[in-house]
């Protein structure tokens, strides 16, 4: 098999193992079930992952919001471009229904895997404090506390979008909330 084919087969066990997890949570959902969604033996799963623990690893990994981080910070952005960039990649990345369900279940067993639970840990914190000097020119407490509460937003608006607010409207609102002094 090529490298390529390596790499479709891995990604269909993955995209499977996303809506499977999703459906039915990370205990709840065996092997069994993610080979037939994605067609192919048990055995191939565990040559790709080499268990279920792994599998759940990899998938938490990409239900966690670093890759925004990552988009957003490597376009060199700063302030309210910065802060515009993460929400609408958040926000994009979110309005998948699968993507919600699996984040949710990803928070829940943050604390059982330890490679998850510093996944979580770096990016409430050390992420944060990065973005919080970009956007604000300072790495303040208060500034910190601010990325805190933008993500929180963000959070429950992916998760319950306001029915009477566009997504351009929710933004633009939270992003002058931020910057304006009391």
């Amino acid at each position: 098999m090529t490298d390529s084919r390596h790499l479709i087969v891995k990604e269909k066990i993955i995209e499977s193992a996303i809506k499977i997890f999703s459906k039915y949570g990370y205990s709840n959902a065996s092997i069994r079930m993610i080979a037939e969604e994605a067609g192919v033996s048990k055995a191939l799963i565990f040559w790709y992952f080499n268990s279920k623990d792994e599998l759940i690893i990899e998938i938490c990994k990409r239900a966690l919001p670093i890759d925004v981080f990552e988009t957003c910070l490597s376009k060199k952005l700063d302030g309210s471009s910065l802060l515009r960039c993460l929400a609408n990649e958040y926000l994009n990345k979110y309005n998948n229904q699968l993507m919600r369900s699996i984040l949710i279940h990803t928070l829940a067993v943050g604390d059982m895997y330890p490679e998850i639970h510093n996944k979580l840990d770096s990016l409430c914190n050390k992420m944060l404090k990065e973005v919080a000097k970009q956007v604000f020119k300072s790495d303040s407490k208060e500034s910190f506390i601010k990325m805190r509460m933008f993500f929180g937003s963000l959070l429950c608006c992916a998760l319950r979008p306001p029915q009477d607010i566009s997504k351009d409207e929710y933004v633009n609102t939270i992003i002058k909330i931020l910057y304006s002094e009391p």
